[in-house]
């Protein structure tokens, strides 16, 4: 039976060391993470913090236009219409020691009723949060143009993360900037030892004692940044880390025919073919490495709660898909650059119904937190943009 602590290996230092041995103490990290819209992070529990960072840019006021209303990082016009711009943001303090967020530079200006001159030649986060008593706020790539339908990616945080701390290991941003999609990362909330969690399967990662409507609340999120954007009603997909990964699955469970696709590194879907019973095939991406240590390729148990190997996870949805049993071999990708080559193996299913596909990455060497390459950021999510809903 593992212990908790062993399933909060995401406190930031280690993110960045990429290490396998997660200090539970400190699930927040050490210092403050800012939000590219002048947000900065709290320390876990435990850990001193070194301040927040300081925000990026004012947002621009709302114009005509209402959902473009976003600014670039210095202050640059809002993409929206014509209402004459806000101020910059003030930045909000990390709570680490000494740390004091800097104000939002320049003021925002005017918007340009859409066209050319709405378009913010850089990325930022929609000043105004999502989520209610939950906020997440949604990131515009750079280059959105005001009514432009974009696909949707949520990414979700495995066990004792943070959202802004996924981010930093997946560095999803910059794709969300070249491959032009909206981009959302929001937050578990806090079990019974302080741990930030998502409520996904029966194995994962509430056991058995979490009441969080987690499945609500996302598909509150959708609701509402569809109702402030242009979301292309095809392309919504989640991105999932272990819990993250887990939850994912759920969302793909419950909301097959309007989630298109879900990526999940080191997740895993129900063990009990019966317990999803998605309403339209979803394309699935199940990555995982052979050397997992947490949890584990072959499958294993929580808390008396067993999950399934990647594997099967993999075959199950080839399942609900309609997909053939058999798989084939697809070209290897190179997902973890300290191991060298192209060392992730991939396999297909094939003939799977409403354009969706199923493929297993199995990073062979790799452990429950891989240093991701490029390979993985681009290579998932221009598979998952590859497989819309019909």
């Amino acid at each position: 039976m593992p212990r908790l602590a062993s399933l909060a290996p995401l406190a930031l230092p280690l993110l960045l060391a990429c290490s396998s041995d997660p200090d539970p103490s400190n699930p927040q990290g050490a210092a403050g993470i800012s939000g590219s819209s002048g947000q900065s992070g709290s320390p876990g529990a435990g850990g001193s913090g070194a301040g927040g960072e300081a925000g990026n840019g004012g947002a621009a006021g709302s114009g005509a236009a209402g959902a473009g209303a976003v600014s670039g990082s210095s202050g640059q016009a809002g993409a929206g219409g014509a209402g004459a711009g806000g101020a910059g943001g003030s930045g909000e303090a990390g709570a680490g020691a000494g740390g004091s967020g800097a104000g939002g530079g320049g003021a925002g200006g005017a918007g340009a009723g859409g066209g050319a001159g709405g378009v913010a030649a850089e990325g930022a986060f929609d000043p105004d949060p999502f989520g209610g008593a939950r906020p997440a706020s949604l990131y515009v790539p750079g280059g959105y143009k005001p009514g432009e339908a974009l696909p949707l990616v949520v990414l979700l945080h495995g066990y004792g993360a943070s959202g802004s701390i996924q981010e930093i290991l997946f560095g999803l941003r910059k794709v969300a900037d070249e491959r032009k999609f909206f981009y959302i990362h929001p937050d578990g909330t806090f079990d019974g030892t302080g741990k930030r969690h998502w409520n996904a399967t029966d194995a994962c990662c509430g056991f058995g004692l979490s009441k969080a409507d987690d499945v609500g609340y996302l598909t509150g999120l959708l609701d509402e940044i569809e109702k402030r954007y242009p979301v292309d009603p095809r392309r919504v997909f989640f991105v999932g880390h272990s819990n993250g990964g887990f939850m994912s699955y759920r969302m793909a469970c419950e909301l097959g025919g309007r989630v298109a696709g879900v990526a999940s590194l080191a997740g895993a879907t129900f063990d009990k073919v019966e317990a999803c019973a998605p309403k339209a095939p979803v394309t699935v991406v199940q990555i995982h490495g052979t050397a997992d240590e947490t949890v584990l390729y072959q499958g294993g148990m929580f808390f008396g709660q067993p999950y399934p190997s990647a594997a099967k996870t993999a075959a199950l949805w080839a399942g609900y898909n309609g997909c053939s049993p058999d798989t084939s071999e697809a070209p290897a990708v190179d997902v973890e650059p300290s191991i060298s080559g192209a060392e992730t193996t991939v396999l297909a299913h094939q003939g799977c119904k409403a354009g969706s596909a199923v493929q297993l990455w199995s990073i062979q060497g790799g452990k429950h937190i891989p240093a991701l390459s490029d390979g993985f950021r681009f290579g998932v999510i221009d598979f998952l943009l590859a497989h819309p809903l019909p």
